[in-house]
């Protein structure tokens, strides 16, 4: 779009915007009508901002919280990862070899619950098969990690980009602009009908 045809778009909203100006200026009445719809339309909108924002704040919430079960979910099955290294080692303490054998199947029976079907669980506690437990939460921590990656927040460019162009700003920005012809309704509507009706005595 040139400039020209920017200049001939403004003239054209100018010309009806003086039109709607010059019909409210007619009477009292009809400018309290106009005020009165704008004030509402500025109220809607303002509740409206506000209840998107309230949104947004219970986006954000769930998503932390979201995140921290991540953590947790993770950190839970790394120290029962932890937990089936120490009986594998070979280079654990042969006095504490079975305990430590012990604590693994337990821990992997309670972290596997959710996560690998049960015919299996059974089947691997009772042959004392540690490496097929270290496989099963492994691949259950990796789940965890790729539904992390998945939802992850978008970048700082990305999420300023979101918030140019969010309803908000845009909300704002018509919330503005009434405000702007309310003040010109009220403080000049009376003058441009002044003007309109010299023009008419002269013709």
């Amino acid at each position: 779009m040139d400039l020209e045809e920017v200049d001939k778009n403004a003239k054209v909203v100018g010309k009806y915007a003086r039109r709607f100006l010059l019909w409210t200026a007619k009477n009292e009445k009809r400018r309290i009508a106009v005020f009165l719809l704008i004030s509402a339309l500025l109220w809607a909108l303002f509740v409206g901002g506000i209840s998107w924002l309230q949104y947004k704040s219970d986006l954000d919430f769930t998503h932390k919280e979201q995140e921290r079960q991540w953590i947790h979910d993770e950190n839970r099955f790394q120290t029962s990862i932890d937990a089936i290294s120490l009986c594998t080692d070979p280079m654990s303490p042969k006095e504490l070899k079975g305990w430590y054998c012990e604590v693994a199947a337990v821990v992997y029976h309670q972290q596997a619950t959710n996560t690998v079907p049960p015919d299996r669980i059974e089947d691997v506690v009772k042959r004392k098969a540690f490496g097929a437990m270290k496989l099963d939460l492994t691949n259950a921590e990796r789940r965890i990690k790729l539904d992390r990656a998945n939802k992850t927040e978008p970048a700082p460019e990305t999420k300023l980009l979101q918030i140019l162009t969010s309803e908000i700003v845009w909300v704002a920005a018509v919330h503005v602009s009434l405000l702007i012809l309310a003040m010109l309704l009220l403080n000049h509507a009376p003058k441009l009908l002044g003007e309109n009706n010299s023009k008419d005595n002269n013709d």
